[in-house]
Formats: structure tokens, C-alpha cells, sequence
């Protein structure tokens, strides 16, 4: 995942969580998803540090969060 930079999960009924240890992945630059399931939580960017990443947006469909300018 050396070049992954932008993320985006759609349609994932079953996803429940975020892989752990993704906020630390250092050229990812934004993560959206859309579509998930009631259980979905976005946990593992929710608790990184504000300094490393912030939540852009959110409601019934979507969750974005974007990494922090240094």
C-alpha cells in the first residue's frame, strides 16, 4: 500500500470496521466510505489522533475523514 492515497468504500453491507493500523499508513491522504451497514463504525480513524486525521463528514450514507496538514 506504498501509493495508496485516496480510499473508497462503497456498497459494503458487512463491513463493521476499518482495518486496524490504516491511520498509519502515510501517503493515505483521505478515506470515504458510503453505503455501510448499521453496524459500520469508523472507529480506528475516530480515535487517531486529531493531529493525524479528522473527520470531514458524516450522515446517514457517508463518512470522510481527511488527513491533517502538517
Amino acid at each position: 500500500m506504498s501509493c495508496l492515497q485516496p480510499l473508497e468504500i462503497k456498497t459494503c453491507r458487512k463491513l463493521r470496521k476499518l482495518p486496524q493500523g490504516l491511520e498509519h499508513t502515510s501517503t493515505l491522504q483521505r478515506v470515504h466510505c458510503s453505503y455501510f451497514g448499521k453496524e459500520f463504525s469508523g472507529r480506528v480513524l475516530d480515535d487517531a489522533p486529531p493531529h493525524l486525521w479528522r473527520e470531514t463528514r458524516r450522515d446517514y450514507h457517508n463518512q470522510e475523514w481527511k488527513r491533517a496538514a502538517l
